[in-house]
């Protein structure tokens, strides 16, 4: 509301969702988003790969037999919200390809 409805791309609201759904997947895709971000200096990579990953993460923690007997609804939220945020980023996506993405400085 503050920012006349142009807030972010979801990626912190995924996380508090998720962080509560499915905590191990969640500690996954941050493990992968520090590599990607720390490796390449790109946030919105770390992201977008983070978010990718979240899905694969609840498959093979979940939908296999560690965490819930039914993970389907978990695994079609995750697919569902990790697609979104990847569509939020497209201009992040376009950025990168075109190799004019700011890159975090530390």
């Amino acid at each position: 509301m503050w920012l006349r409805l142009r807030g972010g791309k979801g990626v912190a609201t995924g996380l508090g969702a998720f962080l509560c759904l499915a905590p191990l997947a969640v500690a996954c895709a941050a493990v992968a988003f520090l590599a990607v971000a720390w490796a390449t200096r790109y946030v919105s990579l770390g992201s977008i790969t983070a978010s990718a990953l979240m899905p694969v993460f609840v498959w093979l923690l979940y939908a296999r037999g560690v965490g819930s007997d039914d993970a389907q609804p978990l695994l079609a939220a995750t697919v569902a919200g990790g697609a979104l945020i990847i569509f939020m980023h497209r201009a992040n996506i376009g950025r990168l390809l075109r190799g004019g993405e700011s890159k975090l400085k530390l």
